[in-house]
């Protein structure tokens, strides 16, 4: 299988960004994060913000709509892109229902559980929620073949007991959210769709909780804007197909479409892939991820806040029907 990313590394990550524009700077210490910009361009370089005419339009009337509903909360330029590139017009997914569906339901969480859009935070839940499942965040890598993101997990590591009251359900959806933020953190990116690769093997149902499962689809995953490259279900047993059945009704059809329940890697057949995201240790594996995701929010919150719709020009240049794969030849 070809290597389309090189694990454990930090030359192809992102630098240093800032947060909302209404925000200050976020001049957190975390000074592994603040690279050159030479390795920025890597993942977040010009041609990964560019639109086409059809996504302009889009975006512009979401945007408008958005801001006619006294309700909403405006948005930046870049995240009514983001709705226009989760939702396209080819799936005929009307405005009116992006805006009234999604758009408000991310309102309400981000209220809900008092997300305030900045780096400093999303480091701070992104390292709680793994924390609160050890083993259960594998890797969030950029995958350069595809120009997206692949984010991969073990399901045997969840445990929803640990899930008791809003702090704890705050820890884990936000860093949750804030992944989708980081893997999100460029256009093309958002386009292209995230990969996920989730090993299963050794899962039973203590690691299944009805009630909490169903919280996450309603609350954070039906509703993100975001696409779906592939979603791979490693060596999933009986409790994982059982989960599927009660998930399957808050899929989008894109999901539905990259969902593979079941997937064997080529060369790993009945084996867990935990191991190969643990080195050295698992903890310091877990930092090198944490440090990683860090990167990934501030290009994703530097593109945030300097992109603008009216600087936009339309490119011809974009592939729309990129089929290359992602989680199934990355390791």
């Amino acid at each position: 299988m070809n290597d389309s990313v090189s694990i454990g590394s930090d030359e192809m990550l992102p630098v240093g960004a800032h947060v909302r524009e209404e925000e200050e700077e976020d001049t957190s210490s975390m000074a592994d994060c603040e690279d050159d910009d030479d390795d920025c361009l890597l993942i977040g370089g010009p041609s990964t913000m560019e639109l086409s005419h059809e996504e302009i339009d889009r975006a512009l009337a979401i945007k408008a709509a958005v801001e006619a509903d006294p309700s909403l909360d405006n948005l930046s330029d870049y995240e009514y892109v983001q709705y226009a590139l989760a939702h396209p017009a080819s799936e005929e997914r009307s405005v009116g229902t992006i805006v009234a569906e999604y758009v408000y339901a991310m309102q309400c969480f981000r209220r809900e559980y008092r997300l305030t859009d900045s780096v400093e935070e999303g480091m701070h839940l992104f390292e709680q929620a793994a924390a609160q499942h050890p083993g259960f965040f594998l890797a969030v890598e950029y995958v350069s073949q595809s120009g997206n993101f692949i984010h991969i997990d073990d399901v045997a590591a969840f445990d929803p007991r640990k899930i008791v009251g809003w702090e704890e359900r705050r820890k884990i959806l936000g860093g949750m959210y804030y992944r989708y933020q980081g893997v999100c953190s460029t256009l093309q990116a958002i386009r292209s769709g995230v990969a996920i690769m989730v090993e299963c093997m050794g899962a039973n149902f203590s690691n299944f909780d009805a009630h909490v499962h169903e919280q996450f689809m309603v609350e954070l995953f039906r509703c993100y804007p975001k696409r779906h490259k592939e979603v791979l279900f490693l060596n999933s047993p009986t409790v994982i197909n059982v989960a599927h059945s009660l998930w399957k009704k808050y899929l989008s059809p894109n999901m539905k479409n990259a969902f593979r329940l079941g997937y064997q890697i080529e060369g790993m057949e009945g084996q867990r892939i935990d191991e190969l995201f643990k080195t050295p240790s698992p903890e310091v594996a877990q930092q090198h991820m944490v440090q990683k995701m860090g990167r990934f929010l501030k290009l994703r919150y530097r593109n945030q806040k300097t992109f603008s719709l009216r600087a936009a020009t339309p490119s011809n240049r974009i592939n729309l029907m990129d089929t290359t794969p992602a989680a199934s030849s990355f390791l």
